[in-house]
């Protein structure tokens, strides 16, 4: 199981320089990715969204970009025609106003686009390589920490689990009682107004009563969401917390109907402690992969 918070980072050197990648995560409902790249790499960033969402299914992901650039080699280009034709020109303009004057190698560099720079062509397909390998060294490190906190993540969910099925079997031998505690309540309340009541009738009226206010349906079934649950925690597919989050829901409906059944003081304060739980365990799966 892995949480969908985690933080991973590489620095990887090359013949283009130095690359620094972050990847940051928090949780999300679906697989958000946001790249940041300088603009002379934009073309890779299809690959690296597609890189990391292979490998990485939920969570809002941002990716951190830097370049420390190394110098390379560039070429300086005169365009010696189009000085030759800016010459031409000043030596026609110079003899129709009748200027004299040389033309110096300085002004002739600050003519527009005499000279160019032309930078070294980047191969994307090359420089992938580099960043590629940066980005599985920072996925790597960010998994790692998401399948920790994930460790932790489970052992609070275990405990949840536990504290519920001892709350649910408290409930269950409660539930058994009931009959015979409005059973003994409706004989004092008819020897307190010395009523005499048809056994008949009272046992019809016991048996309408209990049969209003019985669980067994709801509690097998939450008892059985419960298990269903924590085999989903033991399993090795790391992603189950969508799963985790619906299994959570039904439990919240089933013992909603408990409560809303149940009318006993006992079992209305283990249904409180069972909600209490069930709310905990729901904050930690919103963070579950």
């Amino acid at each position: 199981m892995h949480s969908m918070t985690g933080y991973g980072q590489a620095k990887v050197s090359c013949p283009y320089g130095v690359f620094r990648i972050e990847i940051s995560s928090v949780n999300h409902r679906f697989c958000e990715i946001s790249v940041r790249l300088p603009r002379e790499l934009m073309v890779l960033e299809g690959k690296m969204r597609g890189y990391i969402g292979r490998r990485i299914r939920r969570g809002k992901l941002n990716i951190f970009f830097r370049w420390e650039r190394k110098t390379l080699d560039k070429k300086v280009e005169i365009d010696s025609k189009l000085v030759e034709e800016y010459l031409k020109t000043l030596r026609k303009v110079g003899r129709k106003l009748h200027l004299k004057g040389e033309v110096g190698i300085d002004f002739i560099a600050n003519l527009p686009e005499v000279i160019r720079i032309e930078e070294p062509e980047i191969e994307s397909d090359r420089i992938w390589q580099f960043v590629k390998r940066g980005t599985a060294e920072a996925c790597d490190l960010l998994i790692a920490m998401r399948r920790k906190e994930g460790e932790t993540i489970g052992k609070e969910l275990a405990k949840s689990i536990s504290v519920t099925c001892r709350k649910l079997e408290s409930v269950q031998m409660r539930s058994g009682k009931v009959a015979g505690k409005y059973t003994r309540l409706l004989h004092e309340r008819a020897r307190e107004f010395n009523l005499r009541l048809d056994e008949a009738r009272l046992s019809s009226e016991v048996a309408f009563i209990i049969q209003r206010m019985n669980i067994d349906e709801e509690t097998t079934r939450f008892s059985g969401l419960l298990q269903q649950f924590g085999e989903t925690l033991g399993q090795e597919n790391k992603e189950i917390g969508q799963k985790l989050d619906f299994l959570i829901q039904e439990m919240n409906r089933e013992v909603n109907t408990i409560g809303a059944k149940a009318n006993d003081l006992s079992i209305s304060k283990n249904v409180i402690d069972i909600k209490a739980e069930l709310q905990k365990m729901r904050e930690q799966v919103q963070n579950v992969e």
